[in-house]
């Protein structure tokens, strides 16, 4: 798949049961990430990529940016009724229960509202900031419809 407004990735190939289904939906578990910083919508799209080791040697966080400006999910619901607070992505670490369920057409929303939970703005994730600057998406809080369940 092309990626004509990536920076640093200009193509990816995702994995063809992702291309041939008529609806995406990404499911991620929200938990702190050693390079990302957190793992929740955008991040968790690597786990549809074939060759996600060049992200890590060309810029993880431009190159998680760069994903979402060609691949979009449908719906993006977060797990976050528990969610690592250390040692992340494999654990073992603390986990606090925090019991919310994040869920959003926009995935940079959801992931915005996401960042809250482990006391970050928004603005400290690079790669929301990098996703906000290329493509469509909503990461200040003050803008985003937020309902609660």
């Amino acid at each position: 798949m092309s990626l004509p407004k990536g920076k640093v990735l200009k193509s990816v190939k995702i994995i063809q049961p992702v291309l041939e289904a008529d609806c995406f939906i990404n499911v991620p578990v929200a938990k702190v990430h050693s390079s990302a910083i957190l793992t929740m919508g955008l991040k968790n799209l690597m786990g549809i990529v074939e060759d996600r080791d060049y992200w890590h040697t060309a810029g993880l966080h431009q190159c998680i940016a760069d994903m979402i400006t060609g691949f979009r999910p449908h719906l993006t619901v977060i797990d976050a009724t528990r969610i690592l607070l250390t040692n992340g992505p494999k654990g073992p670490g603390e986990v606090r229960n925090v019991g919310q369920v994040i869920a959003s057409a926009d995935p940079l929303a959801a992931d915005a509202y996401g960042a809250t939970l482990f006391g970050k703005r928004p603005g400290e994730i690079p790669y929301l900031v990098s996703a906000r600057a290329q493509t469509s998406g909503e990461i200040e809080l003050g803008k985003i419809e937020i309902t609660k369940v």
